[in-house]
């Protein structure tokens, strides 16, 4: 997660971006940074209601709070908050909350390129596991609407999909298993710092790397995680393989 510029609020998005760089575990909702950056959220609040209930789901986010979170994301929107800075930090969020499959929902429902906020959530989508929904997206907005495409995201989706098609691996599948890392770090109070994927392309295996920062015992969390996958039975791919790295 990576709260998104805007030009209104820099200054506490980039208390919100610094807070995120320093700390892999969530933040205690005691912290007084955190009710600090309460307190201007709630200032916020007053003036441009939209953007300070944004502002405080980014908040409950750092502390690890998914129902705050989404509480807070849901009223930026019902006031009527379906703009980029809303949508994009709702759907960062999520992915750093270990929320994957929810994060595909937020995709998919927001992603479409006639709404016209694609170019901002491409990334977070192809990262949460909706690869072929995103390229399905790039796809319309190319070649029905001549919209202007990141040509690097465009084939990286194209050679993800050609990876999981034939193995019948589905953006289901691969949310299933990344919520399974993700909630083994959500459980251990540890944040989704990012996700990366490595590709053999002469065995067609994609490596999902969700990373965690340093300073944490990887070896365990790995561990943990081959358990939790187990118990939800989860079946391994020959072409898919998700790990927790630094």
């Amino acid at each position: 997660m990576k709260p998104a510029a805007r030009t209104a609020h820099n200054e506490l998005i980039d208390e919100l971006n610094a807070m995120w760089r320093d700390s892999s575990s969530f933040y205690s909702p005691d912290d007084v940074r955190i009710l600090v950056l309460h307190k201007k959220a709630d200032d916020t609040k007053r003036n441009a209601a939209i953007d300070g209930w944004a502002l405080t789901g980014i908040i409950h986010a750092l502390t690890g709070d998914r129902e705050q979170s989404e509480y807070a994301f849901r009223n930026s929107l019902r006031i009527g908050g379906n703009n980029e800075f809303v949508i994009g930090n709702w759907l960062a969020a999520r992915g750093g909350l270990g929320a994957f499959s929810s994060a595909q929902e937020l995709f998919e429902e927001w992603g479409d390129p006639h709404i016209g906020i694609l170019s901002t959530l491409l990334r977070e989508g192809l990262n949460c596991g909706a690869v072929f929904q995103a390229a399905q997206f790039m796809e319309t907005a190319v070649e029905k609407l001549h919209m202007d495409v990141d040509a690097g995201l465009r084939q990286h989706a194209a050679a993800l999909c050609a990876a999981f098609r034939e193995q019948g691996v589905t953006d289901r599948t691969l949310g299933a298993h990344l919520d399974a890392a993700g909630d083994v770090l959500y459980r251990n109070r540890l944040a989704t710092r990012r996700v990366s994927t490595l590709t053999d392309f002469d065995s067609g295996t994609v490596l999902y790397q969700v990373s965690v920062g340093s300073g944490n015992d990887i070896f365990a969390l790995n561990l943990e995680l081959a358990k939790e996958q187990i118990k939800r039975s989860l079946k391994p791919t020959p072409n898919l393989d998700v790990v927790i790295t630094e």
